[in-house]
């Protein structure tokens, strides 16, 4: 059996700061314990009181985001442990289960998920030419790496008054090159290609 389990670290306080940002805006976004669909397409808050294990399931592509608590994922025999300073890329569609191992009422586990359409992720790929990989993969179609802010930025976006969230485009956009973008990555202010 593999096992891969981040080490654990103090966070530097600029890092400390950001990871506060984005558990605030978590909280804000998600007040409850739910796991709820934002107003930008393919972008869920998560926020659980309890420490669950999951049912075996068939996981999407997606990207996942801790901002405060830790995460388990089994993939056959092979553990996977993330949190604010390890983020989970499911590249492919994985059979995986998994544990919350830190949370509680008092402490909840934040979190962010964005589902990743393959199909634009290639046509990203193809557009913008050779790229290097970020993060260290460390399985087949999963990946693990330092926390990224422009997660927070997503979640900015939703707070009023965002023009995304609220439906408002400007004069023009229509026409901008950033529509060809995925929602989510309009969203986090990622240029056109």
């Amino acid at each position: 059996m593999n096992t891969a389990t981040p080490d654990r670290q103090i966070l530097d306080p600029a890092l400390e700061q950001q990871r506060q940002e984005l558990a605030d805006l978590v909280r804000r976004h998600a007040p409850r314990a739910a796991n709820v669909e934002s107003a930008i397409e393919d972008l869920y808050v998560v926020q659980y009181t309890e420490s669950v294990r999951s049912m075996p399931a068939l996981a999407e592509p997606a990207l996942c985001i801790l901002a405060h608590g830790s995460k388990e994922i089994c993939l056959g025999d092979e553990r996977y442990v993330y949190d604010p300073l390890h983020y989970m890329v499911l590249s492919v569609a994985l059979p995986i289960s998994g544990v919350l191992l830190e949370a509680s009422p008092e402490n909840p586990s934040l979190g962010v998920r964005m589902n990743i359409d393959p199909a634009q992720i290639n046509n990203l790929i193809a557009e913008a030419g050779p790229m290097g990989v970020p993060g260290t993969p460390i399985g087949p179609g999963l990946v693990c790496g330092a926390y990224r802010p422009a997660v927070a930025r997503c979640l900015a976006a939703l707070d009023p008054p965002a023009g995304y969230a609220q439906g408002y485009r400007g004069a023009g956009a229509a026409d901008s090159p950033r529509n060809s973008l995925p929602p989510v990555a309009r969203a986090a202010g990622l240029p056109a290609v």
